[in-house]
């Protein structure tokens, strides 16, 4: 799937943004400005959204693929999310 942020924020209120920053922000417990995709589901869920398990397994697979394009070792990458990637996922999502 193919996320377009650029249009998404176009259609999201300023408190669906402020929703979205306050929820990556309890959620990256460390301040290392990325959370697990294992927090991406109770990310979806705070934010309304109740993913499927075939939904996060289809997003994980496609982090998973993204990330091996980029890198040689992805598994350690692929485990996390940046704050633009989870934007990504759920605004696309709430729009």
């Amino acid at each position: 799937m193919d996320y377009k942020t650029s249009e998404i924020n176009k259609e999201l209120s300023l408190e669906q943004i402020e929703e979205i920053k306050e929820t990556f922000g309890l959620l990256d417990q460390y301040k290392s400005d990325r959370i697990s995709i294992a927090d991406l589901k109770i990310g979806m869920i705070a934010l309304g959204l109740r993913p499927s398990e075939e939904e996060l397994e289809r997003i994980g697979k496609q982090l998973k693929e993204k990330s091996n394009n980029i890198l040689t070792n992805f598994t350690e990458s692929a485990k996390y999310l940046s704050f633009k990637e989870f934007f990504d996922i759920v605004s696309f999502r709430l729009v």
